[in-house]
């Protein structure tokens, strides 16, 4: 994933999960870093994808 991709706004729950393989297969800073503002932005709306998200998202979440 590029950096240009990875500064584009994440918008659903699937984009997230591309973010999270690539953060995992990767393990960029830049990605974590972008995941855990998009977090920050998210906390609000986060309930209704509990079932979806993995428990270290979860994890950032509570950050």
């Amino acid at each position: 994933m590029l950096k240009s991709q990875i500064k584009k706004q994440i918008c659903t729950i699937k984009d997230l999960m591309k973010v999270w393989e690539d953060m995992k297969n990767r393990s960029r800073k830049i990605v974590f870093n972008y995941l855990h503002d998009w977090a920050k932005k998210l906390k609000g709306r986060i309930s209704k994808y509990q079932c979806s998200v993995p428990k270290e998202y979860k994890k950032i979440m509570k950050k």
